[in-house]
């Protein structure tokens, strides 16, 4: 007859092993295993460079030859400016400092794209672009033909972005910085078109620095004539300056140039401040004199950080290191795609043929003993190619170990299963079968006694246990064979769960009853266990019962415990059937003392031998019950009912204790149902005076989007908005006050109050595009949402309000909590999403991390005090980019500028800063004041001060 298991495992190891091939071959070209190789790479490099430079001490010499000025946090904290002020005067003056010492070269990785000119006709703007023309000027001034400028590329528009012609005007020329992001690391290209459909390129930054500095070398050692100017090259595998060739690597049609990452920090190399070199020329040889020179962002707030093959790098550093490769002549070659998988096949070929030779020879061994040496093999090859091949091409070679381990790995963890699964198959299921008709505590034991089959026995003492159902014979009666049997199940199934986990060896069941034992070293601990976790388990078994069966059973179990000396080991036939036990007359006495709980109407009882073992007799409840002298027995007992220990009331309470805990954070707040202080004793009617932050939050339109949604939809929608909302205020340790519909009421008490309420509001505005998409997700709705935020700071009163009898609300109340509520809505008015007053802001202790502008002055309806309003914007400082960055600051210059003029009186000046403003964002508050400026010019009130009375909520 065919059998299909006997086909299995005879072609089992061929199929798998074909299986190998295919899933290594296709996956052999994946992202994630580029990554791997490049990760080793990273530690390949650390170890060549520690050896290399061991071996050749003028290896980092070099270093000496290179310079950075940076521009760092130094700079801006001396001379008290933000980024936006600095101009090309300091470059000027930096670049004329260090000229004046003669280096060879001097690089200068910033993007000088155009001129400054200010937009306006105004008296301002013409002042402005007059001084910022000087500082062009001066700069062109500097620029000689020593020195190398950065320009970019543009992926989107394909061009190259340079510095305007006029900087070039006195020879200085530029290079390219631009580096590929090449699965996640920074990767320097060798070249890159520099104009759109033109053959025409540009080189790299780092290969300009370096040609101009041999050139310039070598004119200044030669006595008369010129110097030749190295030519840079491109050919099919390599890249040339001069007599050096740097290997090509093609990665998807492009061909980068791999070079080491020697160091990661700055100050590694010849290092100064772009501080110290603008205020000082003096003393400054050691760092200028013939060397190379590299002006460029340190600072990593500039947002010029790369991720490198070995960790994050500053650009400038960047630059360095690829022209300190230069210098040594060093390079690395890592093999492209293609490549790895001709490498990949051979190796897979190979060991395939080998498995096979010898998979049915007994030699399974030297499989293993073969693959965990081409693992070390090709490690070894590595190290020597990398180190070795420095020394004889001047470029090291790294093999792909990432994609050679995988398919070595996948072989390896393949075949290993296979074996493993013949092997255990047998094993884990006879394992199976073991613990359960032995006892599973056993099979796993370790000790020589448990060698079950052996016939071998101990006297021990050990704690015993019997239990039995009260009544069994009646219950069962009333059951037919089927229900018996799967009444048994539940009943047994959890009794055994709460032995065995308490390290107990059940020896067997007799019908309903349960023996039990434990050897171990807190044995009468665990027994005790055991037992009140069997009596507290009963209401889960009569519920199960119900609920499998549909039969009401009200079951009473009874158990005894002991503790004495017993017979342990296998009772019975060698050859037909044996059964690991416990025998003598303490396994007697154990079983009396379960009967006897009929007696005295208790549910477990335990001798005073078992009681005076347990180490930690205070985690139970029990009482000294009787001396009884049981039928047969001589010997007095002292007779304890364990009654309900500790334990069930510390279950019973916990629980209880837990799942309050629980319902309480969510229904009155998570961070509130967690606090420590004392106000936080909800249900006391306690109340206090406070300072905190204030936050209340609203759907725009939240009517006209309900209206169009079913009522199962709008209550789904209102679950995903508010748990994003709600997400974000309570990891910032905000306290959650109460929903009313779609809006949202918030506080803060702690101390960085205000900065944490404003973390909250830009997170949740942030979070609406995540939130429009989930409702699409979740119940395929599309909702194109708009929150609308109202923050304050001030005192108000935090306690419980309601009835101690019926219903509590731990809350806020006081009127800047209405003035919070006005401020949300007020949003509406100006066109944003998040409102504060100028208290808030006061409060704010790291304003820096926000952005946010002077909004206006108003007194809102039913208030007499005017209140300064800002807008905050929803973004991150640190997060967005230099180029909105700067447009935000002109907006908001502009803007606030033109409040100031506003506030005065000065309507004219006003309402030009404002029209500059709306020219960079096209705001609704622009278009306000610009409407208000034109009506207060024909109409201005004698009383002005500057304060906009808003006449509704």
């Amino acid at each position: 007859m065919f059998n299909l298991k006997k086909i299995n495992r005879k072609y089992g190891f061929y199929i798998s092993q074909i299986f190998i091939f295919i899933f290594s071959i296709f996956f052999i070209g994946r992202a994630f295993l580029d990554t791997i190789n490049i990760n080793i790479y990273s530690g390949l490099i650390s170890i060549r460079n520690t050896v290399i430079s061991d071996i050749n001490n003028s290896f980092f010499e070099n270093k000496n030859k290179i310079t950075i000025v940076g521009i760092d946090q130094e700079f801006f904290n001396k001379e008290n400016i933000s980024f936006q002020g600095l101009h090309r005067g300091y470059y000027a003056k930096a670049i004329e400092n260090i000229l004046y010492y003669e280096p060879y070269v001097l690089g200068v990785d910033v993007l000088f794209e155009k001129k400054y000119k200010f937009s306006g006709e105004d008296e301002r703007s013409k002042m402005l672009t007059e001084i910022y023309s000087s500082y062009d000027e001066e700069l062109i001034e500097n620029l000689s033909d020593k020195i190398i400028l950065g320009a970019t590329y543009n992926d989107s528009s394909g061009e190259f972005v340079k510095p305007d012609d006029s900087l070039l005007s006195n020879g200085a020329d530029i290079g390219h910085v631009h580096s590929k992001i090449f699965k996640s690391y920074d990767l320097g290209i060798y070249s890159r078109k520099f104009e759109k459909n033109n053959d025409s390129y540009l080189d790299s930054f780092p290969a300009k620095i370096y040609q101009n500095y041999e050139y310039n070398k070598l004119n200044s050692i030669l006595s008369q004539g010129e110097a030749v100017k190295n030519e840079i090259k491109s050919t099919n595998d390599f890249y040339s300056i001069g007599n050096i060739n740097i290997p090509k690597v093609n990665m998807k049609g492009e061909d980068f140039l791999f070079t080491p990452i020697y160091e990661l920090n700055h100050n590694n190399f010849n290092y100064l401040s772009l501080y110290d070199v603008y205020h000082n020329k003096e003393n400054l040889s050691e760092y200028f004199k013939d060397k190379i020179v590299i002006i460029g962002a340190v600072d990593p707030a500039l947002q010029d950080i790369k991720p490198s093959i070995i960790g994050q790098i500053a650009g400038v550093v960047f630059h360095s290191n690829q022209i300190l490769s230069f210098l040594n002549k060093d390079f690395i070659y890592i093999f492209n795609s293609k490549e790895i998988q001709i490498i990949v096949f051979f190796i897979l070929l190979i060991n395939t043929l080998i498995f096979f030779v010898f998979k049915f020879n007994g030699s399974q061994k030297f499989i293993f003993f073969l693959m965990i040496s081409e693992i070390i093999l090709f490690f070894i090859l590595t190290i020597i190619f990398s180190i070795l091949g420095f020394y004889n091409n001047g470029f090291s070679i790294f093999l792909p170990l990432g994609s050679i381990y995988f398919v070595i790995f996948i072989q390896l963890s393949f075949t290993s299963m296979y074996y493993i699964t013949e092997i255990n198959f047998i094993k884990n299921n006879f394992k199976k079968l073991f613990g359960l008709y032995v006892g599973k505590n056993v099979s796993e034991s370790g000790d020589g006694y448990s060698k079950v089959g052996e016939k071998k026995v101990k006297k021990s003492k050990i704690s015993m246990y019997f239990s039995d159902i009260e009544g069994f014979t009646n219950i069962s009666e009333k059951l037919n064979p089927e229900q018996n049997m799967a009444f048994l199940n539940i009943y047994l199934e959890k009794m055994s769960e709460n032995i065995s986990i308490n390290k107990g060896f059940i020896d067997k069941y007799i019908g309903d009853a349960v023996m039990a034992f434990w050897e171990n070293d807190d044995k009468s601990y665990l027994a005790v266990k055991s037992a009140v976790l069997n009596i507290i388990s009963i209401k889960e078994i009569n519920a199960l019962v119900k609920e499998q069966i549909n039969v009401d059973i009200n079951l009473n179990t009874r158990i005894g415990l002991h503790y004495g000396e017993a017979v342990i080991g296998d009772l019975g036939s060698d050859k037909y059937k044996l059964n690991y036990t416990i025998i003598g007359d303490n396994v007697n006495l154990a079983a009396r003392l379960e009967s006897i709980n009929k007696f005295y109407g208790t549910n477990i009882c335990a001798s005073g031998e078992l009681i005076d073992n347990i180490k930690n007799k205070s985690d139970f409840i029990y009482r000294k019950l009787d001396i009884i002298q049981v039928k047969g027995k001589e010997k007095s007992v002292i007779f304890i009912q364990l009654s309900f220990t500790s334990m069930y009331y510390i279950t019973e309470i916990n629980f209880i204790k837990n799942n309050f805990k629980k319902l309480f954070g969510l229904y009155v707040g998570k961070n509130v149902s967690e606090s420590g202080d004392g106000y936080s004793k909800v249900g006391e009617k306690k109340v206090k005076k406070s300072k905190i932050s204030m936050y209340f939050s609203d759907i725009e339109g939240f009517t006209n989007i309900s209206e169009k949604l079913n009522p199962e939809q709008n209550m789904a929608f209102l679950n995903i908005y508010l748990e994003k909302m709600s997400e974000n205020i309570s990891i910032n340790k905000g306290f959650i006050d109460k929903y009313i519909g779609d809006a949202v009421m918030a506080f803060w008490e702690n101390d960085d109050k205000s900065y944490l309420a404003v973390k909250s509001a830009v997170l949740n505005i942030i979070s609406i595009k995540e939130i429009n998409a989930l409702v699409k997700e979740q119940i395929n709705v599309d909702i194109n949402l708009n929150t609308r935020i109202g923050l304050h700071y001030g005192e108000a009163v935090i306690g419980d309000l309601g009835s101690d009898k019926y219903k509590l609300n731990y809350t806020i109340i006081g009127d800047n909590v209405n003035l919070a509520a006005r401020l949300e809505s007020i949003n509406k008015f100006y066109g944003t999403n998040i409102c504060a007053s100028g208290e808030l802001i006061d409060n704010i202790k790291n304003k820096s991390d926000f952005i946010y502008r002077k909004l206006d002055i108003i007194q809102v309806k039913g208030k007499e005090k005017s209140v300064i309003l800002y807008e905050i914007f929803p973004k991150f400082n640190s997060l967005i980019s230099s180029t909105e960055k700067e447009e935000l600051n002109n907006f908001i210059f502009y803007f606030e500028t033109g409040l100031e003029l506003y506030i005065k009186g000065d309507f004219d000046n006003a309402l030009s800063n404002f029209k500059n403003a709306k020219q960079i964002k096209n705001d609704k508050s622009c278009e306000i004041f610009i409407e208000r400026c034109e009506i207060l010019l024909k109409n201005t009130p004698d009383n002005w001060n500057g304060v906009w009375k808003h006449t509704s909520k």
